[in-house]
């Protein structure tokens, strides 16, 4: 495994850390990758700050949790120049808060900028490179600040307004509260990432048949085109709420939802956040660095073939062989798997707030 250089200093001293600065920049993926494992780090700390310095996507991701204390911004979309200038402003700000840890789960000159300025007393960086999965990366970094032991806490609470609002949407589009619901996610970025609808459509009227589920479409406006044709063949059975969501309440969507067909895409991260049992198909994506993880997850990847993971837009055969093999019988036989893994998962009651 190749060897990363990352800097830290371990919290050291016998007191809890009283202020805490995670950043993470970046897409909304990488960032809800966090959130389990602040969520720990909240449970670890109930008198502590924990803040949060992100980008303008993922900003809405952090603002709505109740156990995140403040949330700062980078405009990450600014030249050079304006975004040393924000860090710059950061990193005073952060001195001025005397942070006691630092979590860097970014590792770019712009964090490290923001970090040298408030000289915190311990601080940790993230390994942006060595192929292990992001949530290994950012539990690694974790442990590093000698915090003590780190696992994911994946039944965060959410705001009770954010939960009452998923609940209303989904009622609004037909749910009785007790049908199951499952997320299809077409929302593959290139082509070489995205599964034929015709398997979505074959695997959709399998779970209506068997399993007697609602097929949920979620995320940004990008699925609507995919989830129009495939819904198209199963009238009655499906609710379209691509584009129709803040990110706080497709989280706590998600956390209402049995399980997910996805391929790679932020939604799939936001969906691991909250536990849901994912089975997640990668085409051209590194599988190795960016699946989710645990036995309720089930990766259908490409690393077996020599031109697997190549991360091209484009397949140079033509044919987008490592995704076009992956059968609906096979995804329906994974489905069952990570299903299994959670006997009698409990759909979250949308009313009530877990308690961090």
């Amino acid at each position: 495994m190749m060897n990363e250089s990352v800097a830290s200093i371990s919290w050291d001293r016998s007191d809890p850390p009283k202020r805490m600065l995670a950043m993470r920049f970046h897409a909304v993926g990488d960032a809800a990758v966090t959130l389990p494992y602040l969520a720990c780090l909240r449970r670890m700390y109930p008198l502590s700050t924990i803040d949060v310095l992100t980008a303008n996507g993922a900003r809405k991701l952090f603002e709505d949790l109740p156990w995140v204390s403040n949330v700062f911004v980078i405009d990450t979309g600014r030249g050079p120049l304006a975004r040393a200038v924000d860090a710059f402003a950061q990193g005073l700000e952060a001195r001025w808060r005397r942070y006691d840890l630092i979590f860097d789960l970014q590792r770019n000159w712009t964090s490290r900028l923001v970090r040298r300025i408030a000289r915190p007393a311990a601080f940790t960086e993230f390994e942006r490179f060595v192929p292990l999965h992001a949530a290994t990366r950012v539990e690694r970094s974790l442990r590093r600040a000698g915090v003590g032991p780190i696992a994911p806490d994946h039944v965060f609470s959410l705001s009770p307004e954010v939960e009452r609002e998923a609940h209303a949407l989904l009622c609004a589009h037909g749910w009785d509260g007790h049908r199951a619901l499952f997320v299809l996610n077409p929302a593959g970025l290139w082509v070489t990432r995205q599964w034929p609808e015709e398997n979505y459509i074959a695997v959709a009227k399998e779970i209506v048949r068997i399993l007697d589920g609602t097929i949920v479409f979620l995320g940004t406006d990008r699925v609507s085109g995919r989830a129009r044709r495939i819904e198209a063949d199963l009238p009655g059975w499906t609710m379209d709420l691509s584009g129709k969501t803040s990110l706080p309440v497709a989280l706590a969507v998600l956390r209402a939802c049995t399980a997910m067909v996805t391929e790679d895409s932020g939604l799939m991260h936001m969906g691991w956040a909250v536990g849901l049992p994912i089975v997640a198909l990668f085409g051209s994506s590194r599988h190795d660095m960016s699946s989710p993880t645990g036995l309720a997850s089930v990766i259908l990847h490409s690393g077996d073939l020599e031109c697997g993971s190549c991360m091209s837009p484009t397949c140079r055969f033509g044919d987008v062989h490592c995704l076009s093999r992956r059968t609906p019988k096979e995804v329906m036989s994974a489905l069952d798997a990570v299903m299994s893994e959670r006997p009698g998962k409990p759909r979250r009651d949308l009313n009530r707030s877990a308690t961090v």
